[in-house]
């Protein structure tokens, strides 16, 4: 079984009584510069009207970037995926529409849920370094 949350904390484990339901867990950070360059060359590769350079990709990508520092938030794989590359419509995108679609979206992972995940992963490590002590 896998789960994702964005508020780990308000998992009540285990949930079936058996603490091996979730033996591992795993931060799913919001994706860095480099990260971004890939996702976008893998959701447009075959969309994009005309091709494009690996500069183009990264410039993309550092666009990404700019508007997550001035909107003061991070864009999801999804977000990027569906809002900025358009992945669900059957059409081709114009490298201008991709560019439009990341100065039009703002990042819906805001700089303060951000952090409240971080600190909430960090309790709990810090839980399951204490549970390893123990043993």
């Amino acid at each position: 079984m896998f789960a994702a949350t964005n508020y780990p904390l308000k998992l009540e484990l285990p949930l079936t009584g058996d603490d091996r339901v979730f033996p591992f867990i795993v931060s799913q950070d919001p994706p860095t510069l480099q990260n971004k360059t890939e996702i976008l060359k893998y959701y447009l590769n075959d969309k994009l009207d005309n091709k494009i350079s690996d500069d183009d990709y990264n410039m993309l990508a550092c666009l990404l970037e700019c508007q997550e520092i001035e909107k003061k938030g991070k864009y999801s794989i999804a977000q990027i995926r569906n809002e900025i590359c358009e992945a669900d419509v059957d059409s081709t995108i114009s490298l201008d529409k991709v560019i439009e679609n990341i100065e039009k979206k703002s990042p819906k992972i805001i700089n303060k849920e951000l952090e409240n995940y971080y600190l909430a992963m960090d309790e709990i490590m810090d839980e399951e370094a204490e549970e390893d002590e123990e043993f």
